[in-house]
């Protein structure tokens, strides 16, 4: 990571603003084929080590609800995370296919629909009256799972656009949570929210755009998209 942002960095302040340079890190399709399927493998690739985490993750989350919470709220809690569960270990298997740009966009969005779904559900849920301190403890440690879904996008060499693209579904998101539940998702208001998410928007954007930039045409080749693919 550390060497893609000094090749961006060194681009930017080397002043050589080509046309084409900066077609590559706006447009999606201005990168040559084995380039491009380079990215798409490598985009796969993480998109696969993160479901595996998420899926594991949200399993073992599911004692701690049937310990602090009511019954009938943990055990619908426990059938939202074995879903959400499900679909991750889907997502593992769905990109181990042909690293196409369609698959890579396919798999991005049931990335972050799927933590999505189960957020809002579980929003839903845990503002039932009188499920104790616990339910009030998690709601206020949600407001930072879209702060963390937006930093994620980091993880992935994307162009400006499709950044944007992934990035103002989540803004959407946070601002809906925070017009519904003001105050509790995000301690310091709906201000300090909404520029947090902005700085972690530009900063994924940036990191993102940086590892682009390193996986440029003098670095490509068929062979690295193999060995992508393959992982």
């Amino acid at each position: 990571m550390p060497r893609a942002n000094a090749y961006l960095l060194n681009w930017l302040l080397s002043g050589e603003y080509r046309p084409g340079r900066l077609r590559q890190l706006l447009w999606p399709h201005a990168y040559p084929s084995l380039v491009a399927i380079r990215r798409n493998a490598l985009i796969l690739a993480r998109i696969r080590a993160l479901a595996s985490v998420f899926a594991a993750l949200t399993v073992l989350w599911i004692p701690p609800d049937l310990l602090t919470l009511p019954a009938h709220v943990a055990d619908i809690l426990a059938i939202m995370r074995m879903f959400a569960c499900a679909a991750f270990l889907y997502l593992t298997t769905m990109t181990r296919r042909k690293p196409t740009q369609w698959l890579a966009y396919r798999s991005l969005v049931v990335l972050y629909a799927v933590p999505t779904v189960f957020y809002f559900a579980s929003l839903v849920l845990l503002r039932t009256p009188g499920l104790g301190p616990y339910a009030r403890m998690a709601l206020e440690v949600y407001w930072a799972l879209p702060v963390v879904a937006m930093a994620g996008l980091g993880v992935f060499p994307l162009t400006i656009l499709e950044s944007a693209a992934f990035s103002l579904p989540i803004l959407a998101g946070e601002a809906l949570a925070l017009h519904a539940h003001l105050g509790v998702f995000f301690p310091g208001g709906v201000v300090d929210a909404a520029w947090m998410m902005i700085l972690m928007s530009g900063i994924a954007v940036f990191v993102g755009v940086s590892q682009l930039s390193a996986l440029g045409p003098q670095e490509g080749g068929i062979e690295s998209a193999q060995v992508a693919y393959g992982s």
